[in-house]
């Protein structure tokens, strides 16, 4: 008898329980963290300065509110019954998580002088591509239609201005 073939939980005995043992394990890890980062936000946002409004809900509602959300969610997770197609390991930190981590942190450092739509635009073509989208005029119009349309919403509807960089000229 090998550490993988004992029983565990007395339900049954082998390699299969033994993995979802595994992925239930790093899964509860998870949303203990998870669990404890949303109170910390919930926590924080208590810290936040009061509404000079009377009626106004104040600065601190979204906080509290996606603390709450996030405390709810790692509840749910940690609860959960692991699934029988679960892989026994996840990689994380893979092509495809630099594939998009990167392009965000150089959408970062060029939204202000290139401008809200040109940086959103390229970033999210290379993030698109990335995610596994192979046809080309999907890539484009996607990334072309939305930051556009964010722009748009946020300047003219809603009085938010945004970086407008090498595209000055625009109202």
């Amino acid at each position: 008898m090998t550490e993988l073939d004992v029983p565990v939980w007395g339900i049954r005995t082998g390699t299969l329980v033994y993995k979802r043992l595994c992925m239930s394990r790093a899964r509860r890890i998870f949303s203990i963290v998870l669990l404890i980062f949303g109170a910390v936000v919930v926590i924080s946002s208590f810290w936040l300065d009061k509404s000079f409004i009377s009626y106004d809900i104040g600065p601190a509602i979204y906080p509290r509110i996606l603390g709450v959300i996030v405390i709810l969610l790692s509840v749910m997770m940690f609860i959960r019954p692991a699934q029988d197609g679960e892989p026994e390991k996840i990689r994380v930190f893979g092509k495809k998580f630099f594939l998009i981590i990167i392009p965000m942190m150089i959408y970062i450092l060029m939204l202000k002088p290139v401008g809200f739509i040109v940086s959103t635009m390229l970033a999210m073509i290379l993030m698109i591509r990335a995610m596994g989208e192979k046809r080309i005029f999907n890539i484009v119009l996607y990334a072309t239609i939305t930051p556009v349309v964010l722009y748009f919403m946020f300047s003219f509807l809603l009085h938010v201005p945004l970086p407008k960089g090498i595209l000055s000229f625009i109202a």
